[in-house]
């Protein structure tokens, strides 16, 4: 399965036959940072996902058949010089290209389910209760858009959408609903595993060096809030009030469940 971003490309309809993909690839290193390369031909297709410091995947596709890693990439690099491909190139924020590389390897869950019978928001409720990782691919029945969200423990953390350039991450959301209430949608779903790359590449933090460094910003928030008289709510009111709006994002900041406390952090360090 090649996948790429739905908005439209930094770089498009450029001919591979022209091309130095290699010299290609490196100058849109220093250029984008982190994207991809898309290759499009009668017979065959391809994709390769590059970050600043390295080519990360390659997808090479011809007959049904699909070739992965390096020799993807070398299969994509030695077709593309005797091949009239049409390239285009995109640019992907680097904290996303481990969902786009792993969308290749997904495992299916749900497939062409439709808004005759599947609630998206109930979908989402779905993923979110199960803690799911992995992608939601939004068709719309009008033809003229698609979508594609990417979960993480169950949160939607980035989406890429046909109309997305210039519009903030929620706002695309809430478009992307009010589109599939007005024409309906078609949904297909995978489970991505984590990246191993990227689940050792953060240093463990222990939560005894976190927390001394809350209570100090949280102390300071509330004597800033205590010093200004035009303030007469308090403080601990304002901030559960803060960490309601923000539960949905963050279950464990829910006042309600008891998991955050505020009195309960002063007293215990």
């Amino acid at each position: 399965m090649l996948n790429v971003p739905k908005e439209k490309p930094a770089v498009e309809n450029l001919n591979s036959y022209y091309l130095d993909i290699r010299k290609l690839i490196e100058h849109y290193q220093g250029q984008l940072g982190s994207g991809c390369i898309r290759f499009k031909a009668v017979d065959a297709q391809g994709v390769i996902f590059f970050d600043q410091n390295e080519v990360i995947e390659g997808i090479f596709s011809r007959n049904q058949e699909q070739i992965h890693g390096e020799l993807g990439i070398d299969e994509l690099i030695e077709t593309a010089g005797g091949h009239n491909f049409s390239v285009d190139i995109y640019a992907i924020d680097p904290n996303e290209i481990v969902f786009w590389v792993g969308i290749s390897k997904a495992e299916e869950i749900y497939k062409n389910l439709s808004t005759e019978f599947t609630d998206f928001n109930a979908l989402i409720a779905k993923m979110k209760s199960e803690k799911f990782t992995g992608y939601i691919d939004v068709t719309l029945k009008s033809g003229q858009d698609s979508a594609i969200l990417f979960l993480q423990g169950g949160r939607v953390v980035s989406g890429s959408f046909t109309w997305g350039q210039g519009e903030g991450h929620e706002e695309n959301i809430q478009m992307l609903i009010r589109k599939i209430e007005k024409s309906g949608g078609i949904f297909n779903v995978g489970r991505i595993e984590p990246d191993a790359r990227t689940a050792t590449a953060a240093p463990a933090v222990s939560p005894a060096d976190v927390i001394p460094m809350l209570e100090d910003l949280l102390t300071l928030c509330e004597n800033m809030v205590n010093a200004d008289k035009k303030i007469k709510v308090a403080f601990e009111t304002l901030l559960k009030k803060k960490l309601i709006q923000k539960a949905d994002q963050y279950a464990f900041l829910d006042p309600f469940a008891a998991e955050f406390e505020y009195g309960y952090i002063l007293k215990k360090y």
